[in-house]
């Protein structure tokens, strides 16, 4: 699930380039604004607990039984091997329940640098996934948790950096990881493949974002129990030739994890 409580970050305005209205809601006309601080700072409680790993309390009764369903999972095939050297980098960034991948924008290649271009000035972007209604929920509650167990359409969310995703996040919450060029593009076209395309082309974006430098993209996967924000991140760090095992992920923790011990294999058990 994504959350909106966040760090301070340096960010850019994340919008369309023709101010388009997807839904109702309105996207300003694009403009880079380096040097804008625009991303919520948590209160020192919430900080505390998402140091220990921790999230917001009314989630906690949705999480006891994704742990329950944790027990469905199963390992995957052994990620797939891309030759050459590892020359590209990819970010997996934790935020609480959450993760997020982080790509530098100037590496990205067609189809996801079309996105990359809306937004001119951009160092990096990420890239979480969400229950489209219990991202949109204005007020949530264990009813909202509990129902984004089943079945529901997704949703992307973007948010543009213009700066590196340590420097935002904090260098304890990101992991960088180096990948293979070929990796790298695996990456994001799994990425891609998860935007809800028009015809192969980037769509208008589904709403503005809960802060700043954010915005929301229509996903074509549906987020479920089994297949969550933890597990889309697995899948797609999987793709890219990376060490980290998608089977039976969906907490926050477990991705940190595999991705800490694929940035240090010497610490590997």
């Amino acid at each position: 699930m994504i959350d909106a409580v966040m760090t301070n970050a340096v960010m850019i305005d994340a919008a369309t380039t023709d101010g388009a209205t997807t839904d109702g809601a309105t996207i300003i006309a694009d403009r880079a604004r380096p040097g804008i601080a625009g991303l919520l700072p948590q209160p020192a409680r919430m900080q505390r607990r998402m140091a220990k790993g921790g999230g917001t309390s009314r989630r906690t009764p949705a999480m006891l039984l994704l742990g329950l369903l944790a027990l469905a999972g199963c390992a995957t095939m052994p990620a797939p091997h891309y030759a050459g050297p590892a020359e590209e980098t990819v970010y997996v960034i934790g935020r609480g329940w959450h993760t997020e991948i982080g790509v530098e924008a100037a590496a990205l290649d067609p189809p996801l640098s079309a996105l990359a271009a809306r937004y001119p000035g951009a160092q990096a972007l990420t890239f979480g996934f969400g229950d489209r209604a219990f991202v949109l929920a204005r007020h949530k509650g264990i009813g909202d948790a509990l129902g984004a167990l089943l079945p529901n359409p997704g949703l992307i969310l973007v948010t543009v950096l213009n700066t590196s995703p340590a420097a935002a996040f904090g260098a304890g919450h990101v992991v960088a990881l180096p990948v293979t060029r070929e990796g790298f593009d695996a990456i994001a076209d799994k990425i891609w493949n998860s935007l809800a395309t028009d015809h192969g082309h980037l769509p208008a974006p589904y709403g503005a974002g809960p802060y700043s430098g954010s915005v929301f993209y229509a996903s074509r996967v549906r987020y479920d129990g089994f297949y969550t924000c933890n597990t889309w991140v697995a899948g797609a760090l999987h793709a890219g030739g990376l060490p980290i095992d998608p089977g039976g992920v969906l907490f926050a923790s477990q991705v940190m994890y595999q991705a800490r011990m694929a940035a240090d294999p010497a610490k590997s058990p």
